[in-house]
């Protein structure tokens, strides 16, 4: 269940209440009784909109400063969903710890541990603005990974696992509603108490918008990346990658 509305001019907000942090790959006959719950915040004080979507880049070429300030809050008991098959590998696959591991495969949090279940909870601060063309974006954040348990109801001797980080992106038509070049980049600072070391990326790209809409462009993209902290086959990064990616793509939108 969701909701969200404009309780103010330029404030947005939205909440949800679910049974995972995430459906994907996870039936429900592999989830908990537990339940998870996040809200937002946007609040766009100046022009009162950010954008189509919010989207990334000011193809719309703002002649007034446009900004937009957010925090977002999520948190919710995350198990292993094992497949009824039998098998010892985990569906819920959208938790990771900072080495990429997954929380719930085997020895990933403590040694000689398989954790089952785990409580998650993650803050967020964001901060935009758009103006001629430029757009500046920015989001913090810290991440918290607690009361680890076995299938068996075990407590795994790991009290809880404390991550922060933080993106930082600028890009500029170089020419209205054509071309864009951007750059960026995120760190992870992984919870050293725990273990864990310091990840980060840089990114640089290049968006030909082909027919003056956003609906339609070709993308060059490079990202440059230290010990990548996620794995996804949806994406570009390979658990703990270390090197340069480099991506060619045409994206059209209905």
């Amino acid at each position: 269940m969701w909701g969200s509305g404009e309780a103010l001019p330029g404030l947005n907000y939205t909440v949800m209440l679910g049974n995972n942090l995430t459906t994907l790959n996870v039936n429900a006959g592999e989830d908990s009784r537990d339940f998870a719950a996040s809200g937002n915040i946007s609040w766009m004080p100046t022009t009162h909109e950010f954008g189509p979507k919010g989207g990334m880049g000011d193809f719309e070429n703002h002649q007034k400063l446009a900004t937009r300030f957010g925090t977002a809050y999520t948190q919710g008991r995350q198990n292993a969903a094992l497949s009824s098959s039998g098998s010892d590998q985990p569906d819920s696959t959208q938790v990771r710890m900072a080495d990429s591991l997954l929380p719930f495969a085997k020895d990933a949090v403590v040694a000689g541990y398989t954790v089952d279940i785990l409580k998650y909870q993650m803050w967020a601060l964001d901060a935009g603005m758009k103006y001629r063309g430029l757009h500046l974006q920015a989001e913090a954040y810290v991440r918290q990974l607690s009361d680890f348990y076995t299938a068996t109801d075990v407590r795994v001797p790991q009290n809880r696992v404390t991550d922060t980080g933080f993106y930082a992106q600028a890009a500029k038509m170089i020419r209205p509603r054509k071309t864009e070049a951007y750059v960026g980049s995120s760190v992870v600072f992984g919870d050293k108490s725990a273990g864990y070391r310091t990840s980060y990326d840089f990114i640089q790209g290049l968006n030909f918008f082909l027919f003056d809409t956003r609906n339609c462009r070709i993308n060059l993209h490079v990202i440059e990346v230290y010990r990548a902290p996620t794995s996804s086959v949806f994406g570009y990064y390979v658990g703990g990658q270390k090197g340069v990616t480099v991506s060619a793509g045409w994206s059209i939108n209905f």
